[in-house]
């Protein structure tokens, strides 16, 4: 008489009834794994890399190339390009430096005299490309926009320019 009962309560079981308990199933499968998803991307994800120093090439009225360099201390430098740079067809472009290099770079700069700079050091000029430049010291930035470079701190843009541009040019 079990058995009976059983059969019956199959056979009153409609064919979607069935289908919704199927999705319902596959709804609760597809919420645990997205729940346990971001666990993994946590512990995989990397810690961002320190930056050392941007060197930010600004804009002119004809065709100067503009352009942001990020220098990191591992030797990663990112390139993003703004105006009049070619990086085979991308918006950024990735190169390695020595991480020593970049450390000579930045404290060259502070050894210039950079953090003795007011914000910004203008110009009467109309068509010079300004030049900024935020260096890192103990996690806190100093920016200073040159739109006309000091001679006792023009080794260090001619540097940082050439690094870059000798990369994102190469032919020039």
């Amino acid at each position: 008489m079990r058995c009976f009962r059983f059969k019956n309560m199959l056979m009153k079981t409609t064919r979607s009834e069935w289908i919704i308990t199927v999705l319902l199933f596959c709804l609760l499968l597809i919420a645990l794994v997205a729940r346990a998803a971001p666990v993994t991307q946590k512990n995989s994800a990397k810690k961002p890399e320190k930056t050392v120093l941007i060197f930010e090439r600004k804009p002119c009225y004809g065709f100067c190339p503009a352009y942001k360099a990020e220098f990191f201390a591992s030797g990663l430098v990112l390139v993003t390009a703004m105006q009049h740079v070619k990086l085979a067809e991308q918006p950024e472009f990735r190169f390695q430096l020595p991480p020593a290099e970049i450390q000579q770079l930045a404290a060259q700069a502070k050894k210039s005299g950079f953090f003795t700079f007011p914000e910004r050091i203008k110009t009467q000029a109309t068509d010079i490309p300004a030049r900024e430049l935020t260096i890192f010291q103990k996690n806190k930035p100093k920016k200073v926009v040159f739109e006309e470079t000091p001679e006792s701190f023009k080794e260090v843009t001619d540097q940082l320019e050439s690094t870059v541009e000798s990369r994102i040019n190469p032919g020039k």
